[in-house]
C-alpha cells in the first residue's frame, strides 16, 4: 500500500473527438448564417430597391431561359399575367 500515490488524479484535459468537433463547427455555422440572415433581412425594403419593377411581392423567377432571350421577349410572353 505503501507504493501508491496519494495525491488527487490531475484534472482531466478536454479532448473533442472528430464527430464532436464537426457537430460544433455545424452549429457555429449555422448560428453565424441565421444571425447574417437576420441582418439582411431587417435592412431589406423592397419598397426602396432601384431593380425592382412594380410590386416585389409579385415576383415571377423564371428558370432555363435561353442566353439569347432579352428583356423585350420574356415581357411579351408574359404580359398577359
Amino acid at each position: 500500500v505503501e507504493f501508491f500515490e496519494t495525491d488527487a488524479p490531475p484534472p482531466r484535459e478536454f479532448w473533442e473527438s472528430p464527430l464532436e468537433r464537426k457537430a460544433r463547427r455545424h452549429k457555429e455555422k449555422l448560428e453565424k448564417h441565421k444571425e447574417e440572415l437576420k441582418k439582411l433581412a431587417a435592412e431589406y425594403d423592397p419598397h426602396k430597391d432601384a431593380n425592382a419593377v412594380g410590386d416585389p411581392f409579385k415576383t415571377l423567377f423564371v428558370a432555363r431561359v435561353s442566353y439569347d432571350t432579352t428583356e423585350k421577349k420574356l415581357k411579351r410572353e408574359f404580359e398577359v399575367f
